[in-house]
């Protein structure tokens, strides 16, 4: 699944103008500022929130009350 998400993300960053979202590794980056294959306009605009659900994930959050096993059915 983390290898399908990071290819999604990719594929996003590339033909879209991403706001926010984290790097994708340390050759790649964020890709904020790439230009498109097709040209400088981008395709589409998107934003990618990623949270971490562990109780360190959630502290960060400011979330400490809540507990991962929360978060999941």
């Amino acid at each position: 699944m983390s290898a399908a998400l990071n290819e999604q993300d990719l594929l996003c960053k590339v033909f879209g103008c991403c706001l926010a979202g984290d790097k994708l590794d340390r050759e790649v980056g964020v890709l904020k500022t790439a230009k498109g294959p097709i040209g400088p306009n981008k395709l589409l605009i998107f934003v990618r929130y990623t949270a971490e659900l562990t109780l360190e994930g959630l502290k960060k959050l400011g979330l400490p009350g809540i507990k991962p096993n929360m978060c999941s059915r």
